[in-house]
């Protein structure tokens, strides 16, 4: 396909993009050489794969040389990638706000790393109002030993209903029943029904966007 030209996924097919593409590869040597020897340029999405593959030494090397980030999204992928080393090094080489913070601790959530969910917790400390999110998250995703780890050893009060009411939508029984255990509120059917309602509108609206 020409330079310059947009491929199926509507990437624009330039120096930028073979920079990124190389990074999928995880071969720190590919890219040094994508960088140093064909000059390309580089945009964030080679930041962002670095971060999600997990290669701390290409992080690093692209931190050394100037290369772009977008600092949410890079730590998002961190956490979803499950790559706490990554994360660290992301949080220790930038100043982060809080927003970047709640969205990378909620992937931990979504995604069931423990380590990370841990990190944030015990070395962040995120506030209270996070960690009731994320036994949300984790309720919805059926992230079961995360839930169990918020509410046992955090100590995060179950005070919503919408815990069980995600936890049962995606029917992830074993987190309904935990929930019921501990004394989480149960939603009302009318409070349900607006729940579920909800979940289906962002669905569409999300499916929508992506085929645009």
């Amino acid at each position: 396909m020409p330079w310059g030209e947009k491929n199926k996924s509507g990437s624009v097919i330039d120096q930028a993009w073979f920079c990124w593409q190389v990074t999928t590869t995880n071969k720190l040597e590919l890219l040094k050489w994508a960088r140093e020897v064909k000059q390309c340029e580089w945009d964030e999405e080679t930041i962002n794969q670095a971060a999600f593959k997990g290669n701390l030494e290409m992080l690093k090397y692209c931190f050394s040389n100037e290369c772009p980030c977008d600092e949410e999204e890079s730590c998002k992928l961190a956490a979803k990638g499950g790559n706490l080393d990554c994360l660290r090094f992301l949080f220790d080489k930038m100043n982060l706000s809080r927003e970047t913070e709640k969205k990378a601790a909620h992937q931990a959530a979504y995604h069931g790393h423990m380590d990370i969910l841990k990190y944030f917790v015990e070395e962040r400390k995120i506030s209270d109002e996070r960690k009731g999110e994320c036994v949300g998250g984790a309720a919805m995703y059926g992230r079961l030993d995360c839930l169990k780890y918020l509410v046992e050893e955090a100590k995060v009060p179950l005070n919503d209903w919408v815990d069980i009411a995600g936890a049962r939508y995606k029917e992830y029984h074993e987190c309904v029943n935990y929930l019921r255990e501990k004394g989480s509120p149960e939603p009302t059917d009318e409070q349900y029904a607006e729940f579920a309602e909800l979940v289906e509108n962002q669905q569409r609206d999300s499916e929508e966007e992506n085929s645009d």
